[in-house]
């Protein structure tokens, strides 16, 4: 399961990650550690944020509940299971309404202003 770490300060590194989910998952295996940026395009600020897959999904489970309301680097940070969006795949809409749509939606719904970069 990949779990995100949204919000973190832009001085975090992966190593920092690590060290902050260690603790919550013990013997679960750490996959993978990386850092995602969101550029908005109109303020070019950036918001950081950190993607963690972590084997077995209950570890996952299991450390999002234990770093739930945490600090990394002295700021608080919301911890839940990544979910990828796609415009194909929106819940609120019906497939006859989706057909519609076609191409019409080119960015994410919530913030259509936004860029994303693995970093």
């Amino acid at each position: 399961m990949i779990i995100i770490l949204a919000n973190i300060p832009d001085n975090t590194g992966n190593q920092d990650i690590e060290d902050f989910i260690r603790p919550a998952v013990k013997d679960a295996f750490i996959a993978n550690v990386s850092i995602m940026a969101q550029k908005d395009a109109q303020t070019h600020d950036l918001q950081f944020h950190g993607l963690i897959t972590i084997i077995p999904d209950s570890a996952a489970k299991e450390a999002i509940k234990k770093l739930k309301g945490n600090k990394i680097n002295g700021r608080l940070v919301d911890i839940h299971e990544y979910q990828a969006r796609y415009m194909q795949n929106d819940p609120r809409i019906n497939e006859d309404q989706l057909k519609a749509l076609s191409v019409s939606r080119q960015g994410d719904r919530r913030c259509r202003h936004m860029e994303i970069y693995r970093l």
